[in-house]
């Protein structure tokens, strides 16, 4: 073991003499200052000194003989070189040292692959290194000696010390050789028994994987089945819905009456209206003529189809419904049901409307507007008629008188004598008996299912 000491030799251990390979390494211009300083101080290498014993300590334990004959050889040498002059001395010192360098180096390459410590190392590191191999040492040496005093005992033990005979020996071999047949056959048995067993236990799995597909299979069947149950409840419940939605409706429309709806009969103030339509005219409130003709072509429009859907044939008048213009035909004999077969029978027209020259026609044409209104009042009292035979208990709140061309004490006709305001009360009447015609003449219609 070497252990490097040059670290404590301090700063001015100066190389005495430098080799071939450390001239590469120290720069030239120092080198040469080195070599003047020498010439002139006289400067020699120490060439007696043993680099390798005065540089390294060397652990007695470690020392195998090879690096204290290599330092003798070198020591040996040196002194034969000493007779040589001071410039033999300084070119053969650096050829040395460089060998000597080298031989170091080989052997620290050596020593460092032989053990996990790169060489060299300090005073320190081997001391501490020194007091590791020892406790191993101890260690051995311990183990060394247990195995020995074990060996002793083993060599001191003889053979009649043996715990049985041969004989015995023999018969137990032979016990354990049949104990060993046995075993086997039970071991061959068992084999085969587990040998069945997986062949079970694979057939077993087999038919599990295959249960287990088959019960995947059915709850796929079971899952699509319970979808399409499911869609079809839900269809089912919308069809329902529907169907309630439908019957709800069908008996919304069965319970309106349509022609409630179609002629809705009202009053606005002190007017009678029939689908928002003013019947009448007050001077403080004057209704255009042309509301008052559509007004009064939907009444015209009214008891047309009241006695359209009732079969029933007036007498001596025909209404022609034409909206604004609507008129009637009234025969010279009142008893005339009009038909195909008298179309020539002698009747006139009066028109159901005003051109709107109220003052004037009050003047002089009031006689054609009044007639047209007392025959509308005519064809009222016969619906009337035709309703109370099909129900006696039919009425009207209002009473017709029509020969003196009123309703409920009120004329029904224009004229300069008439007030305005009885005349629209008169038509705010004859709308009311209107209403109630309409409502006998729906019930009737209902129940005959037109």
């Amino acid at each position: 073991m070497l252990v490097n000491n040059s670290n404590h030799q301090g700063s001015s251990g100066v190389k005495r003499s430098v080799g071939s390979k450390e001239s590469q390494l120290i720069p030239k211009d120092r080198l040469e200052l080195l070599r003047k300083i020498q010439s002139q101080q006289g400067y020699r290498d120490s060439t007696q000194r043993n680099i390798v014993t005065d540089s390294f300590v060397i652990l007695p334990q470690f020392d195998d003989g090879r690096l204290t004959s290599m330092a003798n050889g070198q020591q040996q040498q040196l002194k034969k070189s000493n007779g040589h002059s001071n410039n033999d001395i300084e070119v053969d010192s650096k050829g040395v040292l460089s060998n000597r360098i080298s031989v170091l180096s080989r052997i620290f390459q050596v020593a460092s692959s032989k053990s996990s410590i790169d060489y060299p190392i300090c005073k320190d590191c081997s001391e501490v290194l020194l007091n590791t191999l020892k406790a191993r040492y101890d260690t051995i040496s311990k183990e060394r000696d247990v195995y020995l005093q074990f060996l002793e005992k083993l060599k001191n033990k003889s053979v009649n010390s043996l715990p049985m005979k041969s004989e015995d020996a023999v018969a137990e071999i032979e016990s354990l050789r049949k104990e060993e047949e046995m075993l086997l056959a039970e071991l061959k048995q068992l084999e085969d028994k587990k040998q069945a067993l997986d062949l079970k236990l694979q057939t077993n799995e087999q038919k599990l994987e295959a249960l287990k597909a088959q019960k995947q299979k059915q709850a796929i069947q079971s899952n699509l089945q319970s979808l399409e149950i499911d869609s079809a409840l839900n269809q089912k419940d919308r069809l329902q819905t529907t169907y309630q939605n439908n019957m709800k409706l069908l008996e919304k429309l069965r319970k309106i009456n349509i022609y409630n709806e179609t002629f809705q009969i009202s009053h606005n103030g002190p007017f009678g209206t029939i689908n928002s339509l003013r019947l009448g005219s007050l001077p403080e409130m004057k209704v255009p003529w042309q509301e008052i003709n559509a007004a009064i072509g939907d009444v015209v429009l009214l008891l047309s189809t009241i006695s359209s859907r009732l079969n029933f044939k007036l007498k001596g008048f025909k209404l022609r419904p034409m909206g604004n213009f609507s008129k009637i035909e009234k025969y010279e004999d009142l008893q005339t049901v009009p038909s195909s077969a008298n179309v020539k029978a002698k009747h006139v027209i009066l028109e159901c409307y005003s051109s709107g020259e109220y003052q004037i026609e009050r003047l002089f044409n009031h006689s054609k507007f009044d007639d047209a209104m007392l025959a509308i009042l005519a064809i009222l009292s016969q619906i009337i008629t035709r309703l109370r035979q099909l129900d006696q208990s039919a009425d009207v709140p209002y009473e017709i008188n029509l020969e003196e061309g009123k309703i409920g004490g009120l004329k029904l006709v224009l004229n300069s004598k008439v007030a305005d305001d009885e005349w629209t009360g008169a038509c705010k009447l004859l709308l009311t008996n209107l209403k109630w015609v309409l409502a006998y003449s729906s019930v009737n219609l209902q129940a005959a299912g037109r």
